[in-house]
């Protein structure tokens, strides 16, 4: 059986060695950097199909801009291909799921909203 504990805990021992990116689904700095080496035109939205990165409880709004920056920070994208790559994820993120939001997840999707669009301004960022 698999149970996400046992995975937690081993990340839990060393943690500062390779610091969790996704904490809902477990992704870690190193997971991005090394898909980023094997494919370095992967977009945030690969990353999302291949590992899961923004699937779990906050739908990216944490570690989307982490992965992103990660990525800009090690020279895979510039600040252009950073800023469209976070629309474009957030874009496809969120595509068909407006109409079924209700109790607890539409407050989270409210979270999310006001992380991407009033404190970060998503859709004004510089190209």
């Amino acid at each position: 059986f698999y149970w996400i504990g046992n995975r937690e805990r081993s990340m839990e021992q060393h943690l500062g060695d390779d610091p969790a990116l996704c904490e809902c689904e477990l992704v870690t700095q190193g997971d991005v950097l090394a898909a980023a080496s094997r494919r370095p035109e992967q977009q945030l939205d690969d990353l999302r199909r291949g590992m899961r990165l923004g699937m779990g409880p906050c739908q990216g709004g944490f570690c989307t801009f982490r992965a992103a920056g990660l990525l800009h920070q090690d020279g895979y994208y510039d600040r252009g291909h950073t800023n469209a790559a976070l629309r474009s994820f957030v874009e496809e993120r969120w595509k068909g799921q407006r109409v079924v939001l209700w109790g607890q997840q539409l407050r989270q999707s409210r979270l999310d909203s006001w992380i991407f669009q009033d404190l970060l301004d998503l859709e004004h960022l510089p190209a």
